[in-house]
C-alpha cells in the first residue's frame, strides 16, 4: 500500500449514515400528507430536493415545488405538516455510529461530516446536537450552495481537512456519492451496516499500520481491533423509537 493510504481523516455522511433514514411509518405519513401513494412520494422526495440541499431553497420554497412534480397542489397548511415532519424524520440518530467516530477521534484520526442538508435543519442541528462536536471539520451543502457528488464539494472537504485525497476515507451510502468521491482519489465506502463498516475500517487502518506509517494510524487499528461492547450490536437498519 503506498503511503498516500495512510490515512489521517475519516468522513461521514449524515443522512443514512450518522442519522437513520426515515422510517416506513415516516414515509407513509408523509405521503399521506401529500396526498400521494407511498411510492410516488418517495420516487419525488429523492429527487427532487437538489435546490433544497443546495440552500437555494426554504420549505416554503421546496414543498411547492415538490408539488408541481408531483402535478398536485398542496395548501399552506399541508406545506406546514410536511415541513414539520420532513425535519423530524432526519433526527433517528446511530447511537453506534456517532459512538464510533468518537473513537476514531480519541485515537488520532481527524473526524468531519460532509453532507447533503437543507438549511432549516442545519439550524436546529447546530442549536442542540451536541453530537456534531465529535467532528473536527463539518461540510454542508447549503452553507457552500454545492451538494454531492459534484467535484467542488469534495475539494472543498479536502481544503478543509489539509488532507490528501488518499488520505482521507469516506463513508455515505449512496453510490453515486462514493463512486464521485473515488474518482477524486478519496479512499470511499458505502455504508450498508455498522458492523460492515467498522470491519472495512478496521481492515483499512491495520492495512496502513502495516508499512511505515504515523504512530496515529497503529493508535486507530488497536482501538478498532476490539469493538467495545456499546458498538457491538448490529444496526438493522431500523430507526430508534
Amino acid at each position: 500500500m503506498s503511503a498516500t493510504h495512510r490515512f489521517k481523516a475519516v468522513v461521514f455522511d449524515y443522512g443514512g449514515v450518522i442519522c437513520h433514514p426515515p422510517r416506513e411509518e415516516d414515509l407513509d405519513q408523509l405521503a399521506a400528507i401529500a396526498g400521494l401513494d407511498r411510492q410516488t412520494f418517495a420516487e419525488l422526495y429523492g429527487t427532487t430536493r437538489e435546490p433544497f440541499d443546495r440552500g437555494v431553497m426554504t420549505s416554503s420554497d421546496y414543498w411547492p415545488h415538490f408539488a408541481m412534480h408531483a402535478r398536485t397542489a398542496l395548501t399552506p397548511a399541508q406545506i406546514g405538516e410536511l415541513a414539520a415532519l420532513d425535519l423530524r424524520v432526519w433526527r433517528h440518530m446511530n447511537a453506534s455510529m456517532i459512538a464510533l467516530v468518537s473513537e476514531l477521534r480519541e485515537a488520532g484520526l481527524r473526524t468531519a461530516i460532509l453532507s447533503n442538508m437543507q438549511p432549516e435543519l442545519l439550524r436546529i442541528l447546530r442549536a442542540d446536537a451536541a453530537w456534531l462536536d465529535a467532528f473536527d471539520v463539518h461540510v454542508f451543502s447549503c452553507d457552500l450552495q454545492m451538494v454531492k457528488p459534484e467535484p467542488e464539494i469534495y475539494r472543498h472537504l479536502l481544503a478543509a481537512l489539509d488532507a490528501l485525497p488518499g488520505e482521507v476515507i469516506f463513508v455515505d451510502d449512496m453510490r453515486v456519492n462514493v463512486e464521485a468521491a473515488r474518482a477524486l482519489g478519496i479512499h470511499a465506502l458505502q455504508y450498508t451496516s455498522f458492523p460492515e463498516l467498522r470491519s472495512q475500517l478496521s481492515d483499512l487502518l491495520a492495512q496502513a499500520a502495516s508499512v511505515p506509517s504515523s504512530s496515529r494510524a497503529a493508535a486507530a487499528t488497536v482501538r478498532l481491533s476490539t469493538p467495545k461492547t456499546s458498538m457491538a450490536c448490529a444496526d438493522s437498519g431500523s430507526t430508534p423509537k
